[in-house]
């Protein structure tokens, strides 16, 4: 694997073993399940079926927000079920970044098979962007939406900006599309 790659790797596998940790030493942190989830779901490791039950049962210990997270990431909805969902959220907390990019995803990778235009994503991806300038998957989506959206010229930007970010092959492969376009 590329450098890049290796090290996306192990901040994702450090912060998941950091989690892990933290609910070892206190089976009722909450937020410590709650953060090894949401880390395991955007990094693609293999889920934890013991983790992701002790998080269930400890979600009325969480804050509000988080919590109605959890409700709602439990759900099993179409795309525009899922995104009805999560658009008051991410009204109701739009200082949340985990809400903000749930929000955004259905409408990016399927809400145009179902009518729902890409831009619609647009307001989330602006507030993710204020919240956490630096976010790779952030990047990602907003290039996704620029390519879909915007002009050759923003599209290009839009990729190479994800490319600085991104970790793992996605750099790379990102970079390579901003020069094309």
């Amino acid at each position: 694997l590329p450098l890049a790659a290796t090290t996306g790797l192990k901040r994702y596998d450090a912060a998941l073993g950091n989690y892990r940790r933290a609910f070892e030493l206190d089976s009722n942190f909450a937020q410590a399940f709650l953060r090894f989830e949401y880390v395991s779901t955007w990094s693609g490791a293999q889920p934890d079926s013991q983790a992701h039950a002790r998080l269930l049962a400890l979600k009325n210990k969480l804050p509000e927000r988080e919590r109605r997270f959890v409700e709602a990431f439990e759900q099993d909805l179409s795309v525009p079920a899922s995104v009805a969902l999560w658009k008051p959220l991410a009204e109701r907390y739009p200082e949340y970044p985990p809400i903000l990019m749930m929000a955004a995803d259905p409408i990016i990778h399927w809400g145009p098979m179902y009518g729902i235009p890409i831009g619609a994503a647009r307001p989330y991806l602006d507030r993710l962007e204020q919240l956490v300038p630096e976010h790779g998957d952030t990047r990602f989506h907003v290039a996704m939406v620029e390519m879909a959206t915007g002009s050759t010229d923003s599209a290009a930007a839009s990729l190479t900006r994800a490319a600085r970010v991104m970790g793992g092959p996605w750099a790379p492969v990102l970079g390579f599309l901003g020069r094309c376009y």
